[in-house]
């Protein structure tokens, strides 16, 4: 990636921390916050399941809630998914983040009555 400077007008390749201070800036843009304790409603594009989208520099679209969780703890391991405490799609509060595995999500999706199942008879959804 190439960036241009403001000040002398050459080409340079800026670092990893540069790159990285930059994603936060623009990311924090699309955050609102209202109480540090409340969701932190992502403003900025989401998909048809309401999860925020965002650009990183070197690694092109990611979900915004995993880039939140990237930022605030480190790198996610392989395997694992950023689930939300407070099942708000849009919410990219790292106090409300946790990893967990596909299993751990289904886990807690059951467990808070959000889960539906269709009923393989009728076709109709059950909750």
């Amino acid at each position: 990636m190439l960036c241009e400077s403001k000040k002398s007008g050459r080409r340079y390749v800026p670092s990893l921390l540069q790159r990285l201070e930059k994603d936060y800036k623009n990311f924090m843009r699309r955050v609102n916050i209202e109480e540090l304790k409340d969701c932190w409603v992502w403003t900025g594009a989401r998909d048809a399941s309401g999860y925020g989208s965002f650009h990183m520099c070197a690694r092109g679209q990611v979900p915004a809630h995993r880039a939140a969780w990237e930022f605030n703890f480190g790198p996610i391991p392989p395997g694992l998914l950023v689930c939300h405490t407070c099942d708000n799609p849009p919410c990219v509060n790292p106090a409300h983040l946790f990893l967990g595995t596909y299993s751990d999500n289904m886990q807690d999706c059951i467990s808070k009555g959000r889960h539906v199942t269709l009923s393989r008879r009728k076709g109709n959804i059950r909750p």
